[in-house]
């Protein structure tokens, strides 16, 4: 890894580009569960230390990726949000149910789905923790038969 760091570092200094290393993050993406005589690489002189979770494009990748961290993320904020849209419904008065219906697809759902391709076979699987929670109160309407975004978050993973 040392190696190709060092050659990285090389590439950045021909084409003048710099690169902060106290924001470089490093997960080691293994099933052990303890790691032995792992010596931590330097990058543009600075160790990197070693993360258990690391944000890439939107995407929480952990350790082990089992992508609890980011379905939880995901369902938290989507809950959230689901919330504050719902503020503004009441019985008797604020918007219709199809404008309401439209906010949960328009809104919610798509944070829902976003990088579904490639997390969703692991939920499938039921090996993580949320994906209970996914097929419950978090999830109904983003996989339904009839809803875009599942027959495309289908589709991919099949």
């Amino acid at each position: 890894m040392q190696t190709i760091l060092f050659k990285v570092q090389r590439w950045c200094e021909r084409h003048d580009l710099s690169v902060n290393p106290t924001k470089t993050e490093m997960v080691l993406f293994t099933r052990k569960r303890k790691i032995n005589n792992f010596g931590a690489p330097r990058f543009f002189g600075k160790e990197l230390s070693l993360s258990h979770q690391v944000k890439y494009l939107g995407v929480i990748l952990d350790s082990k990726l089992t992508w609890k961290p980011h379905l939880d993320h995901k369902c938290n904020k989507a809950i959230a949000v689901f919330w504050q849209c719902r503020r503004i419904v009441g019985k008797t008065w604020g918007i219709t149910p199809h404008i309401a219906n439209w906010l949960y697809t328009a809104v919610v759902r798509p944070m829902l789905v976003s990088a579904a391709v490639v997390w969703w076979p692991r939920v499938e699987l039921g090996t993580t923790y949320t994906a209970s929670n996914m097929s419950g109160y978090c999830w109904p309407h983003a996989y339904h038969p009839h809803c875009s975004y599942g027959n495309f978050a289908r589709s991919a993973t099949s």
